[in-house]
């Protein structure tokens, strides 16, 4: 099983660095938008469109976020899957141990 234990560790550290990328971008994405929205108030210029612009990236920030949480909960109940295997099957090679035990005991005399 340490095979999946590997690819939940892998799947994990992707996610991360996915994350950190898309909130760097997400920061920098919000400094644009603040600058152009800054620019377009000295000149005087509707700033409606930048206004939307922003929400727009506020929603997708908001979008990615919660795809984000819904794959880490989806890791930690496949995690959580895979430990419960584990242990079901140390318990099967128990009891497959402990009936060739009482068979090889009621086998010898």
């Amino acid at each position: 099983m340490g095979g999946a234990e590997d690819d939940l560790r892998h799947l994990r550290e992707d996610r991360m660095k996915l994350e950190e990328t898309a909130r760097s971008t997400y920061e920098y994405g919000r400094q644009l938008c603040q600058v152009a929205l800054v620019l377009r108030r000295s000149l005087r210029m509707d700033v409606k469109n930048q206004i939307g612009l922003n929400e727009k990236l506020e929603q997708t920030w908001g979008r990615l976020c919660r795809a984000l949480s819904e794959n880490e909960a989806k890791l930690n109940v496949t995690e959580a899957f895979n430990t419960t295997i584990v242990e079901v099957n140390h318990r099967i090679e128990e009891l497959g141990h402990r009936v060739n035990e009482v068979r090889d005991s009621q086998l010898s005399p």
